[in-house]
């Protein structure tokens, strides 16, 4: 019983961090060329370390990938890029100002395994 709410706890994560990688490369991809564009690139590269450990400590714990989920965390992103803000195909104002502060609460989320979570194994407590 509790390992199925373990499977569906981490599969939750994972179909967040998949939402949120994509988003954070695709903010660091717009901001390229701006003058925090390392600090965004830092903060997604992060964020996309934190998924890979995610996924280690998923196998150490067979617990499956659930393929829906992950896809639909990816969906959601994309989805997430239509806006009733009537522009399609460039930046509106308003995603300038929130975008960093998505980064930071994403990279804040990613740190939910911390560095000594990536040493789990089956047998660990």
């Amino acid at each position: 019983m509790y390992r199925d709410k373990l499977g569906i706890y981490l599969n939750d994560h994972l179909a967040g961090a998949t939402f949120g990688i994509g988003l954070a490369q695709r903010i660091a991809h717009r901001h390229r060329h701006s003058a925090r564009s390392a600090d965004r690139q830092r903060i997604c590269d992060k964020i996309a370390q934190d998924r890979r450990s995610l996924i280690e400590v998923m196998d150490a714990l067979d617990v499956p990938a659930h393929r829906y989920k992950v896809s639909g965390g990816w969906v959601a992103e994309r989805l997430g890029r239509l806006k009733p803000s009537g522009v399609l195909y460039r930046c509106s104002g308003l995603s300038t100002l929130i975008e960093p502060e998505t980064l930071l609460r994403l990279a804040a989320a990613a740190a939910v395994f911390p560095p000594g979570a990536r040493s789990v194994t089956p047998d660990s407590p």
